[in-house]
């Protein structure tokens, strides 16, 4: 089928609102005409839509998450470099919270992430998309690798500071990251919690007195986490 009529015909999906007719009409199509649909769905028709794009969310991808999910994760990127915000809808929560699995959300959060920059809501995403896996967000955060992320890990570290071997198994994590902000994101987990020497050598080091400045703030912690404290 031509791509203009494979463009047609999903239009015409779209706007009769009949949108759970959408997995049917497309799985009775050939193995290339269904990679065409995925192809027009998720970089052309389905950034296009407004709000109704998380109607046709919640009606085709809990359907069958591992043919769709993808495809509206593409079309949510795109949307989301006009308007960071528009991941926060009901309806994707709903499907994060009931229907998706743990590889369902780890892909959502991988999404969204990258197009929030304030630490308050990457918390939130966090919240909808590791509600109860404390160990899968923490492993999160660690690989995201931001300084925001390293700032909520931090946070979540503090909450199992008992617990030395957790805290000594992120660290070397970190250290195989091999980047100057994990390994200083180590060494600060290794003094701040008092660990065992960690095999690497740190560019960083701080004063006693600055420990309780990476519990103040994010802009605190972002400051010792990249080497460039403040005067004061």
């Amino acid at each position: 089928m031509l791509t203009s009529q494979l463009r047609q015909l999903l239009r015409h999906v779209l706007q009769s609102g009949d949108y759970a007719t959408l997995p049917t009409m497309v799985q009775n199509l050939s193995h290339a005409d269904r990679r065409r649909c995925g192809m027009l769905l998720g970089e052309e028709l389905l950034p296009a839509l407004g709000e109704e794009y998380w109607q046709v969310f919640a009606a085709v991808v809990p359907a069958d998450p591992k043919a769709y999910l993808g495809t509206f994760l593409k079309a949510l990127d795109l949307r989301l470099r006009r308007d960071s915000e528009c991941w926060r809808n009901p309806l994707l929560a709903q499907f994060l919270r009931e229907q998706a699995t743990d590889i369902d959300r780890r892909k959502c959060a991988e999404t969204i992430l990258p197009h929030l920059s304030d630490v308050d809501t990457i918390e939130q995403l966090m919240g909808i998309c590791f509600p109860d896996a404390k160990e899968g967000k923490a492993l999160f955060l660690m690989r995201a690798a931001t300084p925001q992320t390293f700032f909520l890990l931090f946070r979540h570290l503090r909450t199992i500071e008992d617990d030395a071997a957790t805290l000594r198994k992120y660290c070397i994590a970190l250290l195989k990251r091999g980047d100057s902000l994990s390994f200083n994101m180590a060494y600060i987990i290794q003094d701040y919690f008092g660990l065992e020497r960690l095999p690497a050598t740190f560019s960083l080091h701080l004063q006693p007195y600055q420990y309780s400045r990476l519990e103040q703030s994010y802009d605190e912690f972002c400051q010792l986490l990249t080497n460039h404290p403040s005067k004061h």
